[in-house]
């Protein structure tokens, strides 16, 4: 077995939020195949930091019968740490593993009782707004522009490996040693990402210093954060657009006018008469035909108004309800299955102090 290690300053001010110094060890392994009964882990790359430096240890298997070796090693440095950083581990790396150190007689038991954190599942929601294909580590790396050389991946590796295993040539095994290395290191580049995810927290935004402006049939609020940004990112969804830069958070609004519905409640108070599409109180009742008359329910026990409103997701109502703000629902979409509400735009901008804040880090939470 051959043992690689590498230093790496680390920049000023660098944060790594998925990576203490004290408990954290990321790592990456490559292997012939994906069977855990008939291939074998060939290199374990693996990042952990030392004051104010990276360290990148990388085991490399001349041939299969390093494995035990390898793992050994592997899992005598893990006992100074409690938890793993992956990218993927909990679906492959980890179980792989394990199944190898059972398949050796090596003792996986406090390996796999370390705390486990799997970017992948960390940033795979990030593919909703970032310009990416997909949500693989390369993809968030290209993204950031980490500056990666490697172009290859696992699988072409393995055939790389085995000519490795015969001859024992320098520039396959550098090739090998790149490939892992990067991929290791990658696993803290990535983490820069998760400053998208600090816009949602109240204390990178100053709530109660924005801008609004009304433009046409738009809203579109400003609001500045104190967060270091990778990238400038723009993306939408039903509700608004949605922009991120160095400085500022923007969401842009659509006014829309047209019929809305208020709810009439408690249903059980109205009737709803047939002939006129629309529902009078049940106190009423007696004055018209009962064969014209049909019990009142939420499909049908509302007033229509035509407003200009701002469409929201439902899980606002709650908190629109605290706030005594009357939510209107668009043209019939009043079910049990409803997603949609709407506050007219008056009360929007009557109410902009306790509104802002609120419909922005809501959006920006479901969007996110």
């Amino acid at each position: 077995m051959k043992t690689i290690k590498k230093e790496l300053e680390l920049p000023m001010n660098e944060h790594f939020p998925w990576f203490d110094q004290r408990t954290t060890m990321a790592f990456d392994i490559e292997t012939t195949g994906f069977s855990k009964q008939s291939n074998f882990i060939y290199l374990i790359g693996y990042s952990y930091q030392v004051d104010n430096k990276i360290v990148i240890k990388q085991l490399l298997a001349r041939n299969r019968l390093d494995e035990f070796t390898l793992l050994q090693s592997f899992f005598e440095d893990c006992l100074q740490y409690s938890c793993l950083l992956t990218f993927n581990g909990d679906q492959f790396d980890i179980p792989f593993i394990i199944a190898r150190g059972n398949y050796h007689h090596l003792s996986t038991l406090a390996f796999e009782q370390m705390q486990r954190i799997d970017l992948y599942k960390r940033l795979k929601p990030y593919k909703k707004f970032l310009p990416i294909p997909s949500a693989k580590q390369k993809s968030f790396e290209e993204f950031l522009h980490t500056g990666r050389i490697d172009e290859m991946d696992g699988g072409q590796l393995i055939q790389v490996y085995y000519e490795y295993e015969k001859t024992a040539n320098s520039v396959l095994e550098n090739l090998l040693l790149l490939h892992n290395f990067e991929d290791v290191n990658g696993l803290l580049e990535i983490q820069k990402l998760a400053v998208y995810e600090d816009l949602l927290h109240s204390q990178y935004i100053n709530q109660s210093n924005y801008v609004l402006f009304e433009q046409s049939s738009e809203v579109l609020i400003i609001q500045d954060h104190s967060l270091e940004i990778p990238k400038q990112i723009s993306f939408r969804n039903k509700f608004g657009y949605f922009h991120i830069e160095h400085s500022q958070r923007k969401l842009l609004l659509k006014i829309k006018k047209g019929l809305y519905q208020i709810p009439l409640l408690p249903y059980k108070d109205y009737v709803y008469l047939i002939s006129e599409d629309t529902v009078i109180p049940k106190a009423l009742a007696s004055t018209v035909d009962s064969s014209n008359l049909k019990k009142a329910n939420a499909k049908n026990c509302f007033l229509r108004t035509e407003s200009e409103c701002i469409d929201l997701p439902v899980s606002l109502k709650e908190q629109l309800d605290v706030y005594h703000i009357p939510v209107l629902y668009p043209q019939n979409s009043i079910s049990p299955k409803f997603k949609t509400i709407a506050i007219t735009k008056d009360d929007f901008f009557s109410h902009s102090d306790t509104l802002v804040p609120l419909i922005a880090n809501q959006l920006f939470h479901e969007f996110m």
